[in-house]
């Protein structure tokens, strides 16, 4: 719709509040999954069968991965990809 080019009279609109709360949902449902993901890798039983599966989870090989100074990605950078 025309008027929604503008961000502002979208934020506005019933349809700006309805996507700002399901994008805060989306968000706030993703970081929990993320936090429990990280929790349970703490756990020496539960990494070992992490690592022993043939093929792992996008989220898996996300907490797994590393840089050239062994930093790993923030949860912003996990959440984006």
């Amino acid at each position: 719709m025309f008027p929604y080019h503008s961000d502002l009279i979208f934020h506005l609109s019933p349809h700006g509040f309805r996507y700002r709360k399901a994008r805060q949902v989306t968000l706030s449902h993703t970081e929990e999954v993320i936090r429990k993901r990280r929790e349970a890798l703490k756990e020496e039983k539960e990494l070992g069968q992490i690592q022993a599966k043939r093929y792992l989870d996008f989220l898996d090989i996300l907490l797994f991965a590393r840089d050239e100074n062994q930093q790993g990605l923030s949860d912003e950078d996990m959440r984006a990809e």
